[in-house]
């Protein structure tokens, strides 16, 4: 009788021992998700904000570019580098350039 009385009572005491460790994992699991959640937020606002960094500096060098190819833009080139443009006028009006072969 102790025996059975014995293994009840181990039997009990492992399934108490279970049912704790199963609230403890079901308390712990949302804490451990809403940290992970956090985390995944923060990173998430990081990249976004590097984004938007990358985003105007890419508008700025467009910007820049086209300043750089604008006509004003390459006639001060040319000044500063003692270039003059002049207007080559056509022999014939009805005559166009072209770059076919």
């Amino acid at each position: 009788m102790k025996t059975k009385r014995n293994e009840l009572s181990a039997q009990i005491n492992l399934v108490f021992i279970l049912t704790a460790v199963f609230i403890a994992l079901c308390l712990f699991l949302p804490v451990w998700q809403g940290t992970a959640s956090e985390d995944l937020s923060v990173s998430l606002a990081r990249e976004e904000k590097k984004l938007d960094t990358l985003q105007d500096q890419r508008a700025v060098l467009l910007a820049s570019i086209e300043r750089e190819l604008s006509p004003e833009e390459i006639m001060q080139r040319a000044k500063s580098m003692n270039l003059t443009f002049a207007q080559i006028r056509a022999e014939r009006p009805d005559v166009l350039a072209s770059n076919i072969l």
